[in-house]
């Protein structure tokens, strides 16, 4: 049999723009592009389609140590695309959860960090 052909998983990705947006955080948290943090389990030979999902799913764990749980859970609700809303950003009702959810959250933050002086 093939490399890749009957045993890849189907790409665990729900919003690609959403995903990307996760992606960005964690490297900003990180400062380090994602493939810089990859580890040997992220990769499965008969699954590399999903080794950006597998890095991302594994360390938003820890950035909640690094910028609290707020930060953390914003990450997973974008990689997850994880709304309650679907997953199609077309549909106003993800536009608004997303809004609500993911530009208010990061605006709070900001708001936060601010004021203990940790701003940029």
């Amino acid at each position: 049999m093939l490399r890749g052909s009957l045993f890849r998983s189907p790409p665990r990705v729900r919003n690609e723009q959403l995903f990307a947006l996760g992606v960005i955080l964690i490297e900003l948290a990180y400062e380090a592009p994602l493939h810089s943090l990859q580890k040997p389990t992220d990769v499965a030979s008969h699954d590399d389609q999903n080794t950006d999902y597998y890095i991302a799913d594994r360390v938003r764990l820890t950035v909640s140590s690094m910028l609290g749980p707020t930060y953390a859970d914003l990450i997973r609700k974008c990689i997850h695309c994880d709304f309650g809303r679907g997953d199609d950003l077309e549909d106003p009702a993800l536009q608004e959860s997303f809004y609500v959810e993911v530009v208010r959250g990061l605006e709070e933050l900001e708001a936060k960090f601010d004021a203990f002086g940790l701003g940029g």
